[in-house]
């Protein structure tokens, strides 16, 4: 009786330890949906990895999010640097670290439809901004959606009209008023496109809200990433930057096209601050990480402070260190009579000694990551300045050409072979 008893008490402890390990696995898959419950409304940047009838799967990250797109759901597509030919009705953009080899001559060029009329939406930081450009003082519009149809706004930093072209140049048309306008050539939208051009492998920045425990669209903008096809016989190595790592794309395929597939995203990926958009540029990794990630933020935030740079720094590597299997920080190259000094907390702008500083405060925060690679471009350049790089110190652009970003991929190499040998 004793020993029945027993056996059966013992079952009974093994079943409820088989139950709160299933328990854990399951709270484990699940916690990143737990996560996404809390809140009513999300701002998605992330990868298209399946489209289906009425709904995106997009791959952010870690998460993965179903997303409804009801009819009305507008969807832009980014315009980068656009070229306007309004009198065919087209505008041109170019996506940038597209070209075979890394050649920026070649990137992929695309051609997309104008509607015709053209209405403007346009975007200021502030009602004073809107107020600037509307009394004459300010004339360049920077941020704009171009629609097809007539928009009608209620935020006080928003101008809605229809934009015309003449000889003489843009004009919005708002009303009975007219206004001479200038047209940024930054990234803006063209709206218009369906859930059909949101293929396999878009990147996609989306916001929805939850009703009914489904996400629901509210907006929608996308970039294709060109006809670039991931090789999946080869070992993958992502390059992101600013337009400083534009210049070195085709010393990176020189140097590393034998043994790597050199992928830069379509965009200049900017500051630091725009650590949320990575996860677009990683694309779904949940089941083929990186082999190598390079990568470097720094020359556009010279206006920043330590601590904002620093915790900004935290974000990009938090959600890149998971995606690489080797992760290289690059550091930021000097800035042309920017070399200087140790330079001081106080250091702000393009002046001597704030990359420098800069990369101070970035190997700080490195020193919490031990096993990410540092490879100095920042030393390898000052220290070329009577050699290697003395034709560069004598322009104004922080841009490399193909001789000088030899030196650079080469010091890259280097620094991978190194590391490789100090881990086996």
């Amino acid at each position: 009786m004793f020993q029945v008893n027993f056996l059966s008490g013992f079952c009974t402890i093994v079943l409820m330890v088989l139950v709160i390990q299933q328990s854990e696995i399951v709270a484990q898959q699940s916690s990143l949906d737990a996560q996404a419950a809390d809140v009513d409304t999300v701002v998605v940047h992330g990868v298209v990895t399946q489209r289906k009838k009425y709904s995106i799967i997009v791959q952010s990250g870690q998460q993965q999010y179903e997303v409804k797109l009801p009819s009305t759901v507008p969807i832009a597509r980014e315009l980068i640097r656009p070229k306007f030919d309004f009198l065919n009705s087209q505008v041109q953009i170019t996506l940038p670290c597209t070209g075979v080899g890394g050649d920026q001559s070649k990137n992929e060029v695309v051609d997309l439809a104008l509607p015709n009329p053209t209405y403007l939406v346009a975007s200021f930081k502030t009602p004073e901004n809107r107020k600037a450009f509307q009394s004459g003082r300010t004339k360049t519009i920077g941020s704009f959606t171009l629609f097809k149809k007539p928009q009608t706004i209620d935020d006080d930093r928003k101008l809605a009209g229809v934009l015309e072209s003449s000889s003489d140049g843009y004009s919005l048309v708002i009303g009975s008023s007219r206004l001479s306008v200038e047209l940024g050539t930054k990234v803006n939208l063209l709206s218009g496109f369906t859930i059909l051009d949101l293929e396999e492998g878009v990147e996609v920045t989306l916001k929805a809200d939850r009703v009914d425990d489904q996400w629901i669209a509210q907006r929608i903008q996308f970039q294709k990433r060109g006809t670039v096809v991931a090789a999946e016989d080869k070992p993958r190595m992502l390059s992101l930057g600013d337009m400083v790592s534009f210049s070195y794309q085709r010393a990176l395929h020189d140097q590393f096209g034998e043994q790597y597939q050199v992928i830069h995203p379509p965009a200049n990926c900017g500051g630091s601050e725009n650590w949320k958009l990575v996860n677009r540029w990683l694309g779904p990794y949940s089941t083929r990480r990186w082999d190598v990630i390079l990568f470097n933020v720094g020359m556009l935030d010279s206006n920043l402070g330590k601590e904002a740079y620093q915790s900004n720094l935290r974000k990009w590597l938090e959600a890149i260190q998971p995606a690489g299997v080797k992760v290289v920080w690059l550091t930021t190259t000097p800035v042309q009579g920017a070399t200087g000094g140790q330079g001081t907390d106080e250091l702000v702008g393009k002046v001597p000694g704030r990359m420098k500083l800069q990369n101070q405060w970035a190997a700080e925060v490195l020193s919490d990551y031990p096993a990410v690679v540092t490879c100095d471009l920042w030393q390898i350049v000052a220290d070329g300045r009577e050699t290697d790089f003395q034709e560069w110190w004598q322009k104004s652009r922080p841009q490399f050409n193909f001789r000088q970003s030899k030196k650079l991929a080469a010091a890259i190499a280097e620094t991978l072979e190194s590391s490789t040998n100090n881990n086996q």
